[in-house]
């Protein structure tokens, strides 16, 4: 399963990495057009790519870092991001899909001290709330930060509409 989690891993930081390079050369592209409306186009492209990178593109980034060092935290932040993907069909649901499925499963929780892990967690240490148990909490950590950021987002787009 390892290899499953180093090629998750890869592609979330590829996809990540050519999202904020891409949004970099088209906020920059408008950025610099001499057309009339090139001011407005730049103001809702750059406010959209700000919206991505915070919500997905930095998290894939640092998460899929994470995940190749095999850290605990980076197994929470992409199991939140592939959540997050699963709309966007077709490529965001099979990345999202992949990711639940390599993270989920027993041989993935191993991977990173999980239940069934390979580096001898005692079910004793489980139940005092050892390396397996801090998975909830910090899931619901993840999805309440990720929760405040978009209604932050959502009041900050509504006053701009305005």
């Amino acid at each position: 399963m390892i290899w499953q989690v180093r090629l998750l891993a890869w592609l979330y930081i590829a996809l990540a990495g050519l999202g904020l390079i891409s949004g970099v050369i088209i906020c920059t592209g408008f950025a610099r057009s001499a057309e009339p409306h090139a001011d407005e186009a730049f103001f809702y492209a750059s406010f959209l790519f700000l919206i991505a990178a915070v919500l997905i593109l930095l998290p894939g980034l640092i998460g899929g870092i994470g995940l190749l060092r095999r850290q605990a935290w980076a197994r929470i932040v992409i199991l939140a991001l592939s959540v997050l993907l699963i709309p966007q069909v077709p490529f965001g649901a099979a990345l999202g899909g992949l990711g639940l499925w390599v993270l989920l499963s027993r041989k993935g929780r191993a991977c990173f001290g999980g239940p069934a892990g390979d580096q001898g967690v005692s079910p004793s240490a489980i139940q005092r709330g050892g390396p397996a148990g801090r998975v909830g909490p910090g899931l619901l950590l993840t999805a309440a930060a990720l929760a405040v950021i978009v209604l932050i987002l959502a009041i900050a787009g509504l006053r701009l509409s305005r």
